[in-house]
Parts: structure tokens; sequence; C-alpha cells
């Protein structure tokens, strides 16, 4: 059985991250949202909400060569 609602929110979501759409992934994520990475050692870091959307912020203010788009911040 699907469950159509979740299929239609990734939907959703991936389409915010492919385009870059930082409005809506901020939307889409808690307050309280924590990103934790672990690399092949086993060690781990945690990157809160507003450094993970700091991320999305920088990428959609950068052309593919990495020129700064003006307006952004």
């Amino acid at each position: 059985m699907e469950d159509n609602a979740l299929i239609e929110a990734m939907e959703r979501y991936f389409q915010a991250g492919i385009v870059l759409d930082v409005g809506r992934l901020d939307s889409i994520y808690a307050p309280d949202f924590v990103n934790i990475r672990t690399d092949q050692s086993g060690r781990t870091v945690s990157i809160t909400k507003e450094q993970f959307m700091q991320t999305f912020r920088r990428m959609s203010c950068t052309t593919s060569s990495g020129v700064w788009l003006m307006g952004c911040r």
C-alpha cells in the first residue's frame, strides 16, 4: 500500500532541492532540525538547521563556475 501523501511530500522536497528553492526548503525543515554526518572512521558532526540552510543559500547565490550573484546574501 502506497502512502501518496508521503510520496507527494518527498517529490516537493526533491523539487525544492533541485531548483534550490531556499524558502521552500526552509519551510520543510523543522526549527529544531539537526543534520548528523558520520565519516568512514565513525566521527560525527552535528549541523543545525541554520548552518544547513546557510549552505543552500550559498549554493543558490553562486553560478556553476563559482561566481557570486549580485543581490544575494
